[in-house]
């Protein structure tokens, strides 16, 4: 049978709609994002009598562990998502949400020539974001400031990183405490705020019970799913010689370390001749300065790309 993408498996009127906390599993390459994408623009969706219904635009907050996930939507041009407040490029401040928030336009000229809504309610940060926010921003005691106030969605993108980042990072932590206070405030009636998780790695989070009133949403059978073809196991000088085969034919080649020491042995022992068409970057706040110093330091002629995990 084939497989189908995510959009066409789930009904918002059915499926997400009358929960407080929805929990998507479905593969790579499942259409996740956009349909969380078509959430924030809104979309026809047709019912089971047949009858088109019209979904309004919904302000969502998609948070995700990676800043190129934030990359990717701010870059893309046909994205509902803005990414003006709690971006990780200027976290030390954060926009007037209110200003922000009331950003529903209009375009008109007294139906003359047109009228069409401008939407710019939808914001993609990362947990390093939404850590920064609680930490610098948050105040219990103005509700203005409250994330469940001012979005209909809470979105957590990849959020088998909640447990799979919580052994090195802090901000999955705050990522869960504001997953859980929003559905207290939703029990509650205090918002109307849905979260919605979704993960293509649901034995991370196999351990985590279902919330009351959830409800749990598993495609991963249904819908699309990109898996790697082939795994190779292969020490260091494998992979480096196999680098080099590649390089020396043309293609491009990703390596990946977890230590600045083993990038510089690699370059400096294997990879000399192909210094015009290298570069590095980083992942890593606590190593970033000291990583470029030393590639400035030893490798002058090696680009150095700053990107780190905020």
């Amino acid at each position: 049978m084939e497989k189908k993408y995510l959009s066409d498996c789930i009904r918002y009127t059915t499926d997400i709609a009358p929960y407080p906390f929805i929990q998507i599993y479905s593969g790579v390459g499942s259409g996740k994002n956009t349909f969380v994408d078509a959430l924030a623009k809104g979309y026809e969706e047709s019912q089971p009598d047949g009858r088109m219904e019209t979904l309004e635009p919904k302000r969502v907050l998609c948070i995700t562990s990676r800043r190129a996930k934030v990359d990717e939507l701010k870059n893309a041009e046909d994205v509902a998502y803005g990414t003006q407040v709690l971006e990780y490029e200027s976290l030390d401040y954060v926009e007037d949400l209110d200003s922000y928030f009331a950003s529903k336009r209009e375009l008109s000229c007294n139906g003359i020539w047109g009228t069409i809504p401008i939407y710019q309610r939808s914001i993609a940060c990362t947990n390093a974001a939404i850590e920064r926010y609680l930490e610098k921003h948050y105040r219990a005691d103005k509700a203005e400031d409250f994330l469940w106030n001012r979005f209909d969605i809470i979105v957590v993108d990849e959020a088998h990183a909640v447990v799979a980042d919580a052994s090195y990072q802090t901000a999955p932590y705050y990522v869960h405490s504001l997953i859980n206070q929003t559905l207290k405030m939703n029990a509650a009636g205090k918002t109307n705020c849905k979260v919605i998780v979704m993960t293509g790695s649901p034995q991370i989070l196999e351990d985590f019970r279902l919330p009351k009133n959830g409800h749990a949403i598993d495609l991963m059978d249904r819908c699309v799913r990109v898996e790697p073809k082939h795994v190779l196991l292969a020490d260091k000088a494998e992979v480096t010689e196999d680098m080099k085969q590649r390089l020396a034919a043309g293609e491009k080649v990703i390596y990946f370390a977890n230590r600045v020491s083993t990038v510089l042995n690699l370059y400096r022992n294997a990879l000399q001749e192909y210094r015009n068409e290298a570069a590095v970057s980083f992942s890593s706040d606590d190593e970033l300065d000291n990583a470029i110093t030393s590639f400035v330091l030893v490798l002058p002629t090696l680009p150095v790309i700053p990107t780190t995990g905020i």
